[in-house]
């Protein structure tokens, strides 16, 4: 039998546009998204858009606030900590899969990503090293086969792309951000899980401290 697939909706549509948009920094940290103004630019109903809007409170990309509106995240530092904390688990677990089970794959795909992000590095292209950036980390969970571990990843990963565009637009040297990548890298090639655990955390440990030093200047709407 022929499958038929199943058209898209337009909650469906509204949800990756909103996504995307918060994600890809057209909207700013704590700005109030107006379901009026989302539906005019989309050329939809209201409807849709409030679907939309409770799909992505679910994912942490937006908070509803009653009597108030609906307004992109924010991130105090402390929440940041533990968003790290949380997907430093996730993804040493999956490497140390990946590793076990599809050793050869991850490192030939994490290379071949390393050497993209040094293209896109060199040509100043911030969206697609961003982009990259994600695709490497994902990597881990690409080839670990478990999709318990997978699904939790899943459900940060709008916020730690959008967080990601945002530190990126800020920083004025990359490099350092692509030699860590470098040494996670050579840590995988290596098999070297206790070094790939220091990698991992000096890489976050950074991410933390780049978005102090910018978080007022992405956070105009507070």
């Amino acid at each position: 039998m022929i499958k038929v697939q199943r058209p898209v909706s337009l909650t469906e549509i509204a949800t990756i546009k909103i996504r995307e948009a918060i994600i890809n920094n057209d909207f700013m940290l704590g700005q109030p998204l107006s379901e009026s103004i989302l539906a005019a630019s989309m050329e939809i109903s209201k409807t849709p858009v409030r679907e939309a809007l409770a799909k992505l409170k679910s994912e942490g990309l937006v908070v509803i606030v009653p009597h108030s509106g609906t307004y992109v995240f924010t991130m105090e530092l402390d929440d940041l900590a533990e968003l790290l904390e949380y997907r430093y688990v996730l993804e040493i677990s999956a490497v140390k899969s990946s590793l076990h089970k599809n050793s050869n794959l991850l490192v030939s795909d994490i290379l071949e990503i390393s050497n993209e992000m040094e293209v896109a590095l060199k040509s100043q292209d911030i969206k697609e090293y961003v982009r990259l950036d994600f695709l490497f980390h994902q990597a881990f969970f690409k080839f670990c086969e478990n999709r318990y571990l997978s699904d939790a990843y899943t459900l940060i990963l709008a916020k730690i792309r959008s967080l990601q565009t945002r530190i990126a637009i800020k920083e004025t040297d990359r490099s350092f951000s692509f030699r860590e990548h470098i040494d996670i890298y050579n840590s995988i090639k290596k098999k070297n899980i206790e070094e790939i655990f220091i990698k991992l955390k000096e890489h976050f440990e950074r991410t933390t401290r780049s978005y102090k030093e910018c978080k007022d200047e992405i956070e105009v709407f507070n």
